[in-house]
């Protein structure tokens, strides 16, 4: 939730088509192989292999795909400064303004509530009456899904 705060929007892929997201999927299984494989005795040894991991594929491992450069040779620090204040999210398209309990919970009406997210846990989300009587639940800028007419159950949208 902290990246949707700072203006990171989310890309998303068709479920079962990590193909569409090959690079990172490849990443990840080297990843994988290279630091669990088997598992550090304890997690501060874990972490170690992690560290190196990192400093490797960044600094040493040229990347085919980057012409047989290394990640390192493109990083460019940003220029953006880091916001001492993350800005409050607000929804002037949206009926009203909701905060997520403690649990993940959200509580349209004052009896109902249903289950959202952890990660939401204490944001503010904008919810939106529809036509059809659900309500289109929304973070920042991303439609989550509907909550039914009730207020009752929570319809995540299909990605």
């Amino acid at each position: 939730m902290l990246w949707l705060r700072l203006g990171i929007e989310l890309e998303r892929i068709e479920p079962g088509h990590p193909e569409q997201n090959g690079r990172h999927e490849r990443m990840h299984r080297t990843l994988k192989h290279e630091t669990t494989r088997p598992a550090a005795p304890n997690m501060l040894q874990q972490q170690g292999r992690f560290d190196e991991f990192i400093d490797e594929f960044n600094h040493e491992r040229p990347h085919e795909a980057l012409d047989m450069k290394r990640p390192a040779d493109f990083f460019v620090p940003s220029t953006r400064p880091m916001l001492e204040r993350l800005p409050e999210p607000r929804y002037p398209l949206h009926d009203d303004v909701i905060r997520v309990d403690d649990k993940g919970n959200l509580r349209i009406f004052k009896s109902k509530k249903f289950f959202l997210a952890l990660p939401l846990r204490r944001e503010f989300v904008g919810i939106r009456e529809e036509d059809d009587g659900r309500f289109l639940v929304s973070f920042m800028t991303t439609d989550l899904g509907h909550a039914t007419a009730d207020g009752t159950k929570f319809l995540p949208l299909a990605s």
